[in-house]
């Protein structure tokens, strides 16, 4: 429990999320005003986190499916658009004159 404090501690460091007081519920929050686009990713996938829970509860899916969904995280996670980056390509060597030798 302790290093997962001090995981959230950074994270509320590097204003990714806030941890607030909502109705007597102590809620962990993305900031997203504060944190730019690495917040706002953190809460895509958060509500993504949400979208397959939820779906569990409504019977959607079972046990077994939300499980490999956390499991494997992002594998299956249909949210993300992902694509593959091609590897660099070599430069062409240059042509030209060969330096003289001493």
């Amino acid at each position: 429990m302790d290093g997962l404090m001090h995981t959230l501690f950074a994270l509320e460091d590097r204003k990714l999320i806030r941890i607030q007081n909502v109705d007597g519920l102590v809620c962990l929050r993305a900031e997203i005003a504060e944190g730019g686009t690495k917040a706002a990713e953190l809460n895509s996938r958060l509500m993504s986190w949400e979208d397959e829970k939820a779906k569990l509860k409504a019977g959607k899916i079972t046990k077994e499916e939300y499980d490999r969904w956390r499991y494997h995280y992002p594998d299956y996670d249909d949210s993300m658009i992902r694509v593959k980056i091609p590897p660099d390509i070599p430069m062409p060597k240059k042509r030209g004159r060969k330096p003289k030798k001493a």
